[in-house]
């Protein structure tokens, strides 16, 4: 059924989907009458021109019906995925870097460790006596020994001569 109206250079009739998301049709049903140009060959040129006019109509609808803030979404989450795998790929590279996990572990024991040591020679430098100050007190010690031993020394012939008087005066009674 051709219409009186139709001009043979008209594109053939397409229907699309009624759906709006759809970009592509879904059926192309072209009238059975295809247009000819004047020589007798079809209009490819004219047909493709068609096409993309209205599939450009339907993106273009679309686009005007999404929201500016789902567009900012949707780029925010595509930075937020691009970030994190980033980061694990930067991961995983300073792991590799660092000989694997047993090796970061021993590493970190390592680096403890010497921390450790720092601290306990900072607190024994801290706490240690200045080699001066321990020859003055040797130095007393051994003047106090000295006076020890002498006083000792004293008490030892103090008590030899004591036990000599006892003696004598034993001797003395029992001659009588």
């Amino acid at each position: 059924m051709s219409s009186p109206n139709k001009i043979p250079s008209d594109p053939p009739a397409i229907q699309y989907s009624s759906s709006p998301l759809s970009r592509t049709p879904s059926s192309m049903v072209r009238s059975k009458d295809r247009s000819f140009d004047g020589s007798g060959t079809r209009s490819v040129v004219s047909d493709l021109v068609n096409d993309r006019r209205e599939r450009s109509g339907q993106s273009n609808k679309l686009n005007i019906q999404s929201s500016p803030l789902a567009e900012r979404n949707r780029k925010d989450e595509q930075s937020r995925k691009l970030n994190e795998m980033r980061t694990t790929r930067n991961d995983k590279k300073r792991i590799e870097r660092r000989g694997g996990l047993d090796k970061m572990e021993e590493m970190v024991m390592d680096g403890e460790k010497a921390i450790e040591d720092k601290r306990l020679h900072h607190n024994a430098t801290e706490h240690s006596i200045p080699a001066e100050l321990a020859a003055d007190i040797e130095k007393e010690q051994q003047e106090e020994m000295e006076l020890y031993d002498d006083d000792l020394i004293e008490f030892i012939e103090q008590k030899e001569q004591w036990e000599r008087e006892l003696e004598e005066m034993m001797s003395e009674f029992s001659i009588t």
